[in-house]
């Protein structure tokens, strides 16, 4: 009932919300403003029509520019989608999609990342997008994700990082929604990632090519889109 209700708002926002002063890639609208969003409460961050974030509207523009995400048949293993995305990507007959979640109830099966319930190379492609910070045994999480994905297949392993931080901070000790705001920024995270971020990744046997896709756009389009200017992308190949 939640996301049928929440599908509705979407809807009646495109036409309250129309106008021309930013743009939505996902659910192609221009609208007069964006919302805000995030504990930092980020101006201009969320899609009224679509619910997307400056995170998921670069993501649309890289695989459209940069994999054969919308051309070639590929099977496609989405973690923890946006609801928009779950949908379109659902309706693209070029993609036999999955996507999985503990919790949310629109997704094609319920699994758990650190056991996932496929067999080995069963997928050309995973989109991981900010999922890691949330699990636990996220070192389980990124094993299991280079079992699945075939050789040669990309996977998109992105999660939100502190530059600043040599090593991603995290303690065992940290275990309430209390703590975990207090020290992680958000209730429901696990940790801060560092700059080790990538080498994490790496150590699964992932080859990862951190993408600064975000400087095609010019000052202008950032503020149209309504895009991440520090947002890098995390191309994870397979060998």
């Amino acid at each position: 009932m939640k996301n049928l209700i929440r599908s509705f708002l979407y809807e009646i926002n495109k036409y309250i919300y129309s106008g021309n002063q930013f743009y939505c890639n996902i659910c192609n609208k221009y609208y007069r403003k964006f919302f805000t969003a995030g504990e930092n409460r980020r101006p201009n961050a969320r899609c009224p029509g679509c619910g997307a974030f400056e995170r998921h509207r670069l993501m649309m523009y890289f695989l459209k520019d940069k994999t054969d995400f919308f051309s070639d048949n590929l099977s496609v293993l989405d973690i923890a989608p946006l609801q928009t995305f779950h949908k379109l990507f659902s309706k693209m007959e070029n993609i036999n999609y999955i996507s999985i979640d503990m919790k949310l109830p629109y997704v094609t099966k319920r699994a758990d990342l650190t056991n996932l319930p496929f067999k080995d190379e069963s997928f050309d492609c995973i989109i991981c997008y900010h999922v890691l910070e949330h699990i636990i045994d996220d070192n389980n999480a990124i094993r299991e994700m280079y079992r699945v994905l075939k050789k040669g297949g990309w996977a998109i392993i992105q999660s939100p990082f502190d530059n600043s931080l040599e090593y991603s901070f995290e303690r065992q000790d940290i275990i309430t929604k209390a703590e975990r705001k207090k020290f992680y920024g958000q209730d429901d995270h696990v940790r801060i990632y560092g700059r080790d971020l990538i080498k994490r990744i790496e150590f699964s046997g992932f080859v990862v090519k951190e993408d600064d896709f975000i400087k095609k756009f010019s000052d202008k389009e950032i503020i149209k889109f309504a895009l991440d200017k520090e947002e890098i992308i995390n191309y994870c190949i397979k060998p």
